[in-house]
């Protein structure tokens, strides 16, 4: 099955795997260790199930057309005794069939123990399979044996003897979820075995099983008192002194009563009078008790999908309940919650309060009056007191197991008030937008809650995507929305946006873009546009396009968040998911980029890529947007700064044109080095623009305040003075382009250092082929430290780009690259530049000498003084020296052993000068 499965979920093989099971997919597993069903677990994770649970009620019919019972006339009435004798106990546990009619058709099944045997077999059988083996297979205790001498009806205690001899095995396992309740059956049946006469055995076994049945599969509604009890089996069984064997049992503590369930069940011996100890525990609690409290944490109240509307427009909607003693005063719904279902439980809430609430509220909010709260505040009361007595005699089995019993009841008949009631207009009552509404039914009550939806969010589009149309994306979708955002970047020009094969993005796209005509084929090629006509929206975008161009028509003049705009289309009459308007809202801003500018944590962002829409997405609330109010600006001045771009005049500005002009401005700066964003190597205009351009978070100011202010312009007077604005004009261009061209400066420059090694103006092939033959052939690199073989190394480079090339020997000169050198470091360059050279000239020098580096040391050294031609030697000195040298070496050595490093060098230096004059 697994193998299956992965074949099946390969995204490469367009293939469907669906089969059937004639029982839940753990069933398998039932004999199975811990650690194999863990196993099968997994296994059953990699399927979806689709559970078909076929009504019981059809069971009975197809009973009915089986059986085809023909009862005589005197059959008839003992019928029509029977259902009156069920009906007025509330005993019949299905929906459908009582009646006259079918009562007959099942006979001499009756219609309460044919009931019991459908639920039966639907819980602990195969359904259809069960029953007709039931009905057409002569088994033991099956319908052939049946005995209209003995019996009426063949009755539930017959049921039981069926079902225990035929399904024994499974019954006593548990997997049973009734495990517990056969189980106490069959102890009250052998309790009774030792408790009674032979003769009566028949009588005691009967009413056991038949209390023991009816207690599993009634409703918590049913009266299955005394009266009904004795009613049922002497009419069903022929039996009498029904009444006396239930007295009789009781006295012997075998079987009891709970008055507040209206039912016996199976008692064994204590100390504790069990209503004693609930009407002591009934001390300790208040009618006051807050209800509300008790239901919300009683209540497994899931959330409601409003199916209709999910399957039209692809967005779910989602209800949640909400328990209240009052009306609930809705907040607008957020995150996945799109609506109330509200369930009101208080007496004092009146059916004219609840419609002026509901007529006043503007949310979709449906009410739920429920009408028998003194019903539920008493079984409350009974559940809340059999627990504090089960807590006083935690040591008493038998109690434990009894009041454990009652609690179990009393939440069945709460249930029963709260679940069998929900459609019943005596019941409850519900209320929507000033007008009581009847319901027959939970699909009557779902298509009404899409109907609130269509009339709450009516603006919502049509997106039917179950990967992306919900509140929260996968890791996986998030991935392909980030995907699908690159395409649209890059290949909007291109049909289905360049992508191929069958990624998840693609299907977003299908569903998102090009369905919907968002993305269509013009005369200008493919392009994402707006849906303008209403002819042409069949996926109903038109409002939610109208809805963004309001938004940002609100940003004029003012930023708005990034969530804002989330928080907007998250409300009526949109109420749009977050998984859906992460892929929308990046879309969007891609359409209208020419529409708006973008900012940031770090101000204006000029250019969007994906990079920035991820973020965006993640954190909405550190992007803003903002629309240009174009009204007040001084045209003129603007189409200078067009006119710099080389852009076309315009005769007024809109959002498109400003967004268009000054892009290139921030992009400019952004493209500078480092070096020129710092350097003082350029004009005072020039170091004003650029700080103009450093410190600008919005564009509107930077243009009209901040780029005339530094260059000593007013606003004002170059709205007034032509010439004034042409020669500002012409200043912001020199500026821009001392700029511009301010590291092409700094490579001159540093081409002119090492120009001056030779006093020429080489050009850039040139005087690398100098500095390489300068030292080829001779220079022995293994005698270079490290920091001289780097230097070595970028000289002989074979890179051949001169800006690369001068900046990796600058890096290996001082540390830095030329585009992150400062103005210190600049001055630097040279003074180090030329004394890495020396040092390299010096080695270079040394080893021409064909020396023997094993046998030899050699020194190179330069003296120069004032008034004197420079000196320089090259020193040989065998290693080995001879003993006269080294005794001259130490004396020496020893005399100024006393002295400081300077006075020896100075001393030495003399010596050194007067030698070499003397040698002249």
């Amino acid at each position: 099955m697994q193998q299956i499965a992965e074949l099946v979920n390969n995204a490469g093989h367009e293939v469907a795997f669906i089969t059937t099971l004639h029982q839940d997919f753990s069933a398998y597993a039932i004999s199975l260790n811990a650690t194999q069903r863990n196993e099968w677990t997994k296994v059953k994770g990699r399927f979806k199930e689709l559970t078909f649970n076929e009504p019981v009620e059809q069971l009975l019919l197809l009973a009915s057309r089986v059986v085809e019972g023909r009862p005589q006339k005197e059959n008839i009435g003992h019928i029509r005794q029977l259902i009156d004798i069920i009906g007025k106990s509330n005993a019949f546990p299905l929906r459908d069939y009582f009646e006259e009619e079918m009562a007959k058709k099942i006979w001499p099944l009756d219609l309460l123990s044919g009931s019991v045997l459908a639920l039966a077999l639907q819980q602990y059988g195969q359904n259809e399979r069960s029953l007709f083996t039931f009905l057409n297979t002569d088994s033991f205790y099956g319908l052939d044996e049946f005995d209209a001498e003995r019996q009426n009806f063949y009755g539930v205690a017959n049921i039981y003897d069926y079902l225990s001899y035929n399904l024994y095995s499974f019954l006593g396992s548990k997997s049973n979820i009734h495990h517990t309740k056969w189980a106490e059956i069959k102890n009250a049946l052998e309790r009774v075995e030792g408790e009674v006469e032979d003769k009566e055995h028949m009588l005691y076994s009967t009413l056991i099983k038949t209390i023991g049945l009816l207690n599993i599969f009634s409703h918590a509604g049913a009266k299955l008192d005394k009266d009904f009890i004795v009613a049922y089996i002497e009419l069903t069984s022929k039996l009498r002194g029904v009444g006396q064997a239930i007295e009789n049992l009781e006295k012997r503590n075998l079987l009891g009563y709970n008055r507040y369930s209206r039912r016996f069940f199976y008692s064994e011996t204590t100390l504790v009078n069990i209503e004693d100890a609930i009407n002591e525990a009934g001390q300790e609690i208040s009618r006051a008790n807050n209800i509300v409290g008790f239901l919300n944490g009683y209540l497994p109240l899931a959330p409601v999908s409003a199916k209709r509307a999910y399957y039209e427009r692809g967005t779910p909607r989602v209800f949640e309940y909400k328990i209240t003693d009052d009306l609930y005063r809705a907040s607008q719904p957020s995150g996945q919650v799109d609506g109330y279902i509200n369930l009101v439980f208080s007496p004092n809430v009146t059916a004219a309060g609840i419609l002026r609430e509901s007529a006043s509220q503007n949310q979709a909010v449906i009410y739920a009056h429920f009408l028998r709260v003194d019903d539920i505040r008493h079984c409350i009361e009974e559940i809340e007191k059999a627990e504090i007595a089960r807590a006083k005699y935690a040591s008493d089995k038998i109690i434990q197991r009894e009041l454990g019993a009652i609690i179990d009841i009393q939440k069945s008949l709460l249930n029963y008030f709260l679940y069998e009631g929900f459609y019943d207009p005596e019941s409850v009552r519900w209320y929507y937008a000033g007008r009581n509404i009847t319901f027959e039914n939970s699909r009557e009550l779902n298509s009404f809650l899409s109907n609130i939806v269509d009339e709450v969010y009516p603006s919502t589009p049509i997106f039917k995507s179950e990967l992306a149309n919900r509140t929260k994306l996968s890791v996986a979708i998030s991935t392909a929305r980030k995907a699908l955002l690159e395409a649209i970047i890059n290949h909007e020009n291109e049909e289905g946006l360049g992508i191929t094969g069958f990624p998840p993005q693609r299907a977003i796209y299908l569903s998102l873009l090009r369905e919907t005509g968002i993305h269509r084929l013009t005369e200008e090629g493919w392009i994402l546009r707006e849906i303008a006509e209403d002819e042409e929206d069949e996926y109903a975008f038109r409002p939610l396009f109208v809805a963004c161009q309001a938004f940002i028509e609100t940003t004029v003049g003012a930023r708005r968040t990034v969530s804002e705009f989330y928080e907007h289309l998250q409300l009526a009459p949109f109420k749009l998911k977050k998984g859906f308007l992460d892929c929308w809202i990046p879309i969007y801003l891609l359409m209208k980029t020419d529409s708006f500018a973008l900012y940031g944590q770090n101000g204006f962002i000029p250019e969007i890529d994906t990079e920035v829409l991820e973020l965006l997405v993640k954190n909405p609330h550190q992007y803003s947007i903002k629309a240009f109010d174009t009204d007040g600006i001084k045209v003129r001045l603007f189409n200078q700064y067009r006119d710099l771009l080389s852009l076309t005049e315009t005769n007024r500005t809109s959002n498109e044109t400003f967004i268009k002009t000054i892009i290139p401005f921030f992009k400019f700066y952004r493209d500078l080095k480092p070096y020129v964003k710092q350097t003082r190597n350029v004009s005072r205009k020039a170091q004003l623009v650029r700080k103009a351009l450093t410190d600008a978070t919005e564009p509107e100011k930077l243009f009209f305040e901040d780029l005339p202010s530094g260059l000593g312009y007013d606003l004002i007077q170059l709205s007034n003075n032509p010439e004034l604005l042409k020669q500002f004009s012409i200043d912001l261009q020199e500026a821009i382009r001392e700029l511009r061209n301010a590291y092409e400066e700094l490579l001159s420059r540093f081409e002119g250092i090492i120009n001056s090694l030779w006093n020429n103006n080489n050009a850039f092939a040139d005087y690398k082929a100098q500095l390489r033959q300068r030292y080829q052939g001779a220079l022995k690199q293994y005698l270079l430290l490290p920091y001289q073989k780097t230097f070595y190394d970028r000289l002989c480079s074979p890179l051949d780009d001169r800006a690369a090339w001068l900046s990796s020997v600058a890096q290996a000169t001082v540390g830095k690259t030329l585009d992150q050198i400062t103005d210190k470091e600049v001055d630097q360059l040279q003074e180090r530049f030329l004394n890495l050279i020396h040092e390299l000239d010096n080695l270079n020098d040394m080893a021409m000498q064909n020396i023997n580096l094993e046998q030899e040391e050699v020194f190179k050294f330069e003296l120069t003084a004032p008034g004197s031609t420079v000196n320089q030697r090259i020193v040989r000195l065998p290693r080995n020296a001879d003993p006269n040298f080294q005794q001259l070496e130490a004396g020496l050595s020893g005399m100024m052993e006393t002295e400081n490093r300077n006075t020896k060098i100075a001393i030495l230096a003399k010596l050194l000068k007067q030698t070499l004059e003397n040698e002249e």
